[in-house]
């Protein structure tokens, strides 16, 4: 597990913004999204299943590559991921990814 501050650049407003994350990582089965939700509802912060994020968002090409096991493009994976940060949340709040 990850865990620590991401500073972020919020794209509309031009704005940095300090984000707490927790990153749970770990093997497929390996009950990360269990862990994580846990984490989230004790700590008060925000839950992201990024394995749900990228069946729910990525099509085509990148679907099929995602679906064979391969490693996704950075950029990708950024430009899903990015709207779901909660940008708008204050600094006392946090997100477990």
């Amino acid at each position: 597990m990850v865990v620590g501050l991401a500073l972020l650049l919020n794209s509309t407003w031009r704005t940095k913004v300090m984000v707490r994350l927790i990153i749970v990582i770990g093997v497929a089965g390996s009950g990360k999204s269990t862990q994580a939700q846990l984490l989230a509802k004790t700590s008060g912060f925000s839950w992201i299943s990024m394995g749900q994020l990228l069946r729910d968002h990525i099509t085509g090409e990148y679907k099929e590559e995602m679906l064979a096991g391969k490693v996704l493009d950075q950029q990708v994976v950024t430009n899903v991921l990015k709207p779901y940060l909660g940008l708008e949340k204050s600094e006392d709040e946090g997100i477990v990814l």
